[in-house]
């Protein structure tokens, strides 16, 4: 039985014998420094979730790889659903079609 300190020792040696190849998938998946440490960061997060539920049918990395990429590209499908959007005002002030005050 895994108690709960060796659970997390198995899983911080795990993350640190890996964590070239997480950092390398969020790298790909990203466009700047802290959208690859926010993926990072849902990586580990996701992997912790569901470390119980590692069920030893391939190896610790494989299983680490392929959260990782799951992760990823469920980040990238959501943030290509996002509108970008802008506000009026900043718009406006922009393009000099600011209202004028009175007319």
């Amino acid at each position: 039985m895994i108690t709960g300190v060796d659970k997390k020792e198995l899983f911080v040696a795990a993350i640190e014998v890996n964590k070239a190849a997480i950092y390398k998938i969020a790298t790909v998946y990203t466009n700047g420094a802290e959208d690859r440490d926010d993926l990072v960061q849902e990586i580990l997060y996701q992997l912790w979730k569901s470390f119980d539920t590692f069920q030893q049918k391939s190896s610790i990395g494989t299983w680490i790889y392929r959260v990782a990429m799951n992760v990823a590209i469920y980040q990238l499908k959501a943030a290509s659903k996002r509108v970008a959007t802008v506000e009026l005002i900043d718009a406006t002030a922009q393009h000099g079609d600011a209202p004028q005050g009175g007319e």
